[in-house]
């Protein structure tokens, strides 16, 4: 019950966040931190059932595939640039 409570109330809070009329402040992405941080101390609180749900073999096969293609993506794109004349040698 305590996960969904905190989870709930991480969405709760964004859903308000994005609930304030649009250039209401001057500073529109002033909620992204503090959202950002209530989910992952939500999520990081302890075992979670989405925790041992993501922990299944092809979630985390398909998290190390995700990280690896980030971390050389630059390369392919910098050729495809170079190539299309979009960046200059």
């Amino acid at each position: 019950m305590r996960d969904g409570a905190a989870l709930g109330s991480v969405l709760l809070f964004g859903l308000l966040c994005t609930a304030l009329p649009v250039g209401s402040s001057p500073f529109p992405q002033i909620w992204q931190a503090p959202l950002a941080t209530m989910l992952v101390v939500a999520l990081a609180a302890g075992p979670t059932e989405m925790g041992r749900w993501l922990s299944a073999r092809p979630f985390v096969r398909l998290g190390d595939a995700s990280y690896s293609l980030y971390i050389v993506h630059i390369i392919p794109l910098t050729v495809l640039g170079l190539f299309l004349g979009a960046i200059d040698p």
